[in-house]
């Protein structure tokens, strides 16, 4: 089963720009509450005589308030309401046919780029359309040559750019932009924020979320703030503010509460417990249908815990509308563990194809994901770990460390497995999936003492009785 390295963008690229404006949401009805009564003493009936009093059939008590719930995530609707997720993304698509024409109207106005730009690469991000990425590109470079000096045009490219991991020459168009319009500062924050995470400058990052968190708290960058934390590996910390960060929802756009529940997900699917992973994918999905990436994952969580075939439902759906070659795989994949190899071959080779056309387009942005493929169905263990080392020089995050630690192992380099392994066993909080790569490598390096130890603590709660600890998740690939 996968984990996700590729979202280390934590704020997806078009997802700030989709919520309704809406200044507040509505309150969950309150229930139980006694209703007083508004009657005035001289509205009371006088009291008859004792000997004919006839008494009046008791009230029945108010009903008692229902107990409040404790802090918990995913949220209801009922208690978290949200536009309906097929509305919101017609709305989306609506919003881009606007935008679209509006070009054709006023074809030099940079706003009106930027926007189409922020728009295809929202579609993309929940869709797993990679086809709009392509498109958001060819819209920069027409933004840039009718509105070349025009600070939006390079915000726009700084969006793409970041896509495509250019994470310094999107730094660049958004230092450019600013000195364009410095109005710009307060806007483009959000967008180096996100640079300063994706190029692994964590405790920057966290400094500046903290203090939003203390000031301005929203579901984003409190979200976000719980991501790192879990990175970090201090599951703790980030659950309580994954869950927090439902009470800074003050919109009515799904596309925000769908996102959360994902990133909450990823956690606890990389931490092995995968009944949590699957209800929390689960609710993002139902908050969003189609939304492509909660929905792999949600597959994935389904076939290791042995439901293949709701798994493969998911799947079939979602390689009919996104065009992103992991989601092929992932099915190929699932399909050859059916005992369904015809069908799963033209899936297979499908994939393969596209990697090889992203990787010569695009291999700074797929080369983690393309290192999955080839290590796992795609069958290419010395390709994976040249895809996984490149990965690593630019990515010191946990996901791609242990790329590089999976590939040595599985392409018979197992002194560099070893190597890594021995720098990631000294990260703290180390889930109980990477306990069970790292020992893998120890134990092809000959090192048995090294593996039992590493592995410790996650065998010990593999052989609990259950409800009494998380089980760990079978190994990527």
């Amino acid at each position: 089963m996968r984990t996700a390295p590729g979202y280390r963008l934590l704020l997806p690229v078009g997802l700030l720009i989709l919520g309704t404006g809406c200044p507040s949401r509505p309150l969950p009805p309150t229930t139980g509450t006694a209703q007083a009564e508004a009657r005035s003493p001289t509205s009371v009936a006088p009291v008859a005589p004792a000997a004919q009093a006839v008494p009046p059939p008791a009230a029945p008590p108010p009903p008692a308030a229902p107990a409040a719930l404790p802090p918990h995530a995913p949220m209801t609707q009922r208690e978290l309401p949200t536009t309906e997720g097929q509305i919101a993304l017609d709305n989306l698509e609506g919003s881009l046919l606007s935008m679209q024409k509006f070009a054709q109207v006023r074809p030099t106005d940079a706003v009106i780029q930027n926007r189409i730009v922020q728009l295809l690469c929202a579609r993309a991000q929940f869709r797993g359309t990679l086809a709009d990425y392509q498109r958001a590109a060819a819209q920069v470079e027409n933004a840039l040559r009718v509105a070349p000096k025009a600070a939006h045009s390079f915000v726009a490219r700084a969006r793409v750019r970041a896509v495509f991991h250019d994470f310094a020459g999107a730094e660049q168009d958004l230092a450019m932009a600013e000195k364009l319009e410095p109005e710009l500062r307060d806007s483009t924050a959000a967008s180096r924020l996100s640079l300063s995470v994706a190029q692994g400058r964590d405790e920057t990052a966290l400094a500046t979320y903290r203090t939003l968190r203390q000031h301005s708290p929203d579901i984003m960058t409190t979200g976000a703030e719980a991501a790192l934390l879990a990175d970090r590996g201090e599951l703790a910390a980030a659950d309580e503010l994954f869950i927090a960060a439902q009470g800074h929802f003050r919109d009515v756009s799904p596309f925000p509460v769908a996102w959360l529940y994902f990133q909450h997900g990823l956690m606890w699917e990389r931490a092995g417990r995968l009944s949590r992973a699957e209800e929390l994918y689960a609710a993002a999905v139902s908050r969003l249908p189609g939304y492509a990436p909660a929905t792999s994952h949600w597959a994935a969580v389904l076939a290791a815990r042995g439901e293949k075939e709701q798994a493969r439902t998911l799947l079939q759906a979602l390689t009919q509308s996104a065009d992103d070659p992991e989601y092929q795989a992932q099915l190929a994949a699932l399909l050859t563990d059916l005992g369904q190899p015809a069908e799963a071959k033209p899936l297979l080779a499908a994939a393969h194809r596209r990697y090889t056309e992203l990787l010569a387009t695009h291999r700074p942005a797929f080369r983690a994901h393309a290192a999955r493929f080839y290590l796992g169905i795609g069958g290419q263990p010395a390709l994976a770990l040249k895809l996984a080392e490149e990965n690593l020089r630019l990515n010191r995050s946990l996901d791609a460390q242990l790329l590089v630690v999976e590939a040595a192992t599985a392409g018979h380099a197992p002194a560099r497995a070893c190597a890594v392994a021995d720098t990631v066993s000294q990260r703290p909080g180390l889930p109980d999936p990477a306990r069970i790569v790292l020992s893998r490598a120890y134990s092809a390096c000959q090192k048995p003492d090294r593996a039992a130890a590493i592995l410790g603590p996650a065998a010990e709660r593999a052989a609990a009785p259950q409800g009494s600890g998380p089980s760990p998740a079978p190994a990527r690939g």
